[in-house]
């Protein structure tokens, strides 16, 4: 063979060499979608609540109301103190005691109202932005779930096997577990795709 033609092969088989040990390095380095054998994935409710992105700056709005309720609260409840300090120093039967009496039924009546319809109405809007948070949720579940195959997405809690739980918490813990193999919760591949989607308002 030529010597010429004989070096130009030898440095393109070293270059094809090289290429195709690139290209392994390059496939090694890249770590395909999290999957399951089974066709099942598993998300933790708690970890989306408390890292899902932007969430606390939407319910920051209704701490402030929380707080400024509960300074209400003590207020009526310094009121209704003041007023069962009276009752306490008057006499029994008196006009002066009927009177207190029925002052302090009215405030204590008030206050038990005003506490469950304000705390109530609290719940429900902390509820309207948890419901918000899940569909966004659920948006990206889907997409994940068609493209990596999932039949099923199992939702689950943070479980606690500390035995110096109260009895009721223990057996709650004990009702919802769910045994599964490693390697299938997507809560963190959730996470990183809600975060890149445009902020709710």
């Amino acid at each position: 063979m030529n010597p010429f033609l004989r070096t130009f092969a030898a440095s393109s088989c070293l270059l094809l060499i090289g290429s195709i040990a690139l290209a392994q390095e390059a496939d090694s380095k890249v770590q395909p979608p999290q999957t399951s054998s089974t066709g099942v994935a598993t998300l933790n409710v708690d970890r989306l609540i408390k890292e899902f992105p932007g969430i606390q700056d939407r319910l920051e709005p209704l701490r402030a109301e929380a707080k400024k309720l509960e300074e209400t609260i003590q207020i009526r409840q310094i009121e209704l103190e003041s007023v069962q300090s009276q009752l306490r120093k008057t006499q029994p039967g008196s006009g002066e005691f009927v009177k207190l009496q029925q002052q302090f039924l009215k405030l204590n009546g008030e206050l038990q109202q005003m506490v469950a319809r304000e705390r109530g109405n609290l719940q429900m809007q902390e509820a309207k932005v948890l419901l918000g948070v899940f569909r966004e949720v659920d948006d990206v579940v889907k997409k994940l779930a068609k493209e990596r195959g999932y039949k099923l997405v199992i939702r689950q809690q943070s479980t606690s096997f500390d035995d110096e739980q109260p009895l009721p918490e223990i057996m709650k813990t004990l009702n919802r577990i769910v045994f599964f193999e490693e390697g299938i919760d997507i809560t963190d591949d959730v996470l990183a795709a809600c975060a890149k989607k445009p902020v709710q308002p």
